[in-house]
């Protein structure tokens, strides 16, 4: 069986041989990302609407596929935002579920033009977690599916400021996006001693996780989350679970990153293969950060943060 790789190639991507390289599937074009995320329509001295400014180009950034269940998820944003703010899901070459990785940007306060670009929210890699069971709905009610797993890294722009201001904080609890239950008694401030190195475990063994398709919160314990509030000023950093089946897609947790994830801006992010439900994030630290004498907190910048997904910790940095 030859080898394939998935390469995004402007509004769509392409599935490509890698012994020679040659196209064997190209996808549809992208839907648009939301209009928030668009500049403003240019209009004429009489007020007549003249066109978008800066073109309505969609542009992808990233895409994953999974061949066994003739699936990809692709990250992408307007052309001229220059960065992806979106997710789409594939089935085979058509769009299925398109969904907004940012959905606070669209609250009242978020309607100007310099409150969206001090914002600056966009997804910056993108980490294949496996595949999982879960729970089906509708006619198939009872019934367990595979469905993909993916960790979307998200970041926003470092705009240096001395002020911190007082924000509605995000709860931290996650639910089980695999099986190390020794990582109950892990200390947040201390090293990880789960028994990483033998306790990964297959697609095939990992816990399900049950969500709406149509649900764009996730609940754990009692406690709920919603990507629609804004992260808190000191949190430059979010992960989206995301859990992408044949016929839906759904963003089922929020992690921001607070305590010593906070003011760590993540470039890049990797899943190591004996690593149980931890992504291990590579950034930098903010400019106010950088200057202590500017914070109201006493957080040590970071460049390297490794994260639980699972119970949401900031393990070491």
């Amino acid at each position: 069986d030859d080898t394939f790789i998935t390469l995004p190639l402007g509004d769509r991507f392409q599935i490509v041989t890698v012994s020679k390289l040659v196209p064997v599937l190209v996808s549809r074009t992208l839907p648009p990302s939301k209009e928030h995320y668009r500049e403003f329509q240019k209009q004429d001295k009489k007020n007549n609407t003249t066109g978008i400014q800066g073109g309505d180009e969609e542009e992808m950034h990233q895409v994953i596929s999974d061949s066994s269940l003739s699936i990809s998820v692709a990250t992408h944003g307007p052309k001229s935002l220059g960065r992806a703010v979106s997710i789409t899901l594939f089935d085979r070459t058509r769009p299925i579920e398109h969904l907004d990785a940012f959905p606070f940007i669209a609250s009242e306060d978020m309607k100007t033009k310099k409150n969206r670009k001090l914002h600056g929210w966009g997804i910056v890699d993108v980490i294949h977690l496996g595949k999982q069971k879960a729970a089906m709905h509708g006619e198939k009610e009872g019934k367990v599916e595979n469905v993909m797993l993916l960790a979307m890294i998200c970041a926003r722009s470092d705009y240096q400021s001395c002020g911190h201001a007082k924000g509605k904080k995000d709860s931290a609890n996650v639910e089980v996006v695999g099986s190390d239950s020794d990582d109950s008694e892990v200390d947040e401030s201390g090293d990880d001693n789960d028994s990483d190195k033998t306790g990964r475990r297959s697609s095939e063994e990992s816990d399900g996780i049950q969500s709406g398709s149509n649900s764009s919160t996730s609940t754990s314990d009692g406690d709920s989350e919603d990507e629609t509030i804004s992260p808190t000023p000191d949190c430059y950093g979010r992960v989206l679970i995301v859990q992408a089946s044949r016929r839906s897609m759904t963003i089922v947790k929020t992690v921001d990153l607070n305590g010593i994830g906070s003011h760590f801006i993540p470039h890049v992010g990797i899943h190591p293969a004996t690593y149980v439900n931890k992504i291990i994030l590579g950034g930098q630290p903010t400019s106010v950060s950088r200057h202590p004498y500017q914070r109201e907190d006493s957080v040590f910048p970071a460049s390297l943060l490794l994260v639980n997904v699972r119970t949401g910790k900031m393990i070491h940095s």
